[in-house]
């Protein structure tokens, strides 16, 4: 009698070719199955960080923003310390100016001056009308720089509210609509500035009343400055 498996009969090598291809048949399905289980553990893993990644910079920017508005807030102080530097110069120097024409209407009285050809002769006078003319052309650009840092409060204050009220009201804002916002605040940062460190007064250029117009002031009996 043979021995089994010393001899293959054709039934015996189609078992063992069946075997081996069901065993080749279930190999490549646990390969695949594990294939499909790995890439849904990296998907899983990734997903998170992808959506993290997206929100971060969304609150980048958003932080971005915020911190800009208290910059913003930084100028406006600025600005409005500008605002009362001005005003009071302008106060201090208006006392001045009046006392300056109180002493040309007692030297005026005194010397008996009535026409401006001898005013101009007389030091005193002189002297004095060309202070009030110094005077009266800084208070002007005073005026015009009360006027500047007023504007530029109020557009940094507008800016900033309507910032600050789409961040409250919506919660977030999108990034087109951030970098629009950010933009009109870089801008109008940059443009005030300098304004909100120090108060800067240009007098060049300045026009002056002339002397006769003030010296027709007093002779009118107008204690206020007289018109340009």
């Amino acid at each position: 009698m043979e021995a089994i498996g010393e001899k293959d009969t054709p039934f015996s090598q189609a078992l063992v070719a069946s075997m081996v291809e069901y065993r080749t048949a279930g190999a490549m399905k646990k390969d695949v199955k594990h294939k499909y289980r790995a890439c849904f553990r990296v998907l899983c893993f990734a997903i998170p960080f992808a959506l993290a990644g997206n929100v971060l910079a969304g609150n980048s920017k958003s932080l971005g923003l915020r911190n800009k508005l208290r910059h913003i807030q930084y100028l406006r102080e600025g600005l409005s310390n500008r605002h009362r530097e001005a005003s009071e110069l302008t106060e201090n120097l208006k006392a001045r100016m009046a006392k300056f024409k109180s002493e040309i209407g007692s030297e005026r009285k005194r010397s008996g001056v009535k026409t401006f050809e001898a005013a101009l002769r007389n030091p005193r006078i002189d002297y004095n009308i060309k202070l009030i003319q110094q005077i009266l052309a800084y208070i002007s650009r005073l005026d015009d720089k009360i006027s500047y840092l007023k504007t530029g409060k109020d557009e940094l204050e507008f800016l900033s509210a309507q910032a600050d009220d789409s961040l409250r009201i919506f919660g977030t804002l999108n990034d087109m609509e951030i970098d629009e916002l950010l933009d009109q605040l870089n801008q109008t940062s940059r443009k005030y500035q300098p304004e909100a460190k120090k108060l800067i007064i240009i007098m060049e250029n300045c026009t002056r009343i002339p002397a006769e117009n003030i010296w027709n002031g007093f002779v009118k009996g107008k204690q206020e400055s007289p018109e340009k």
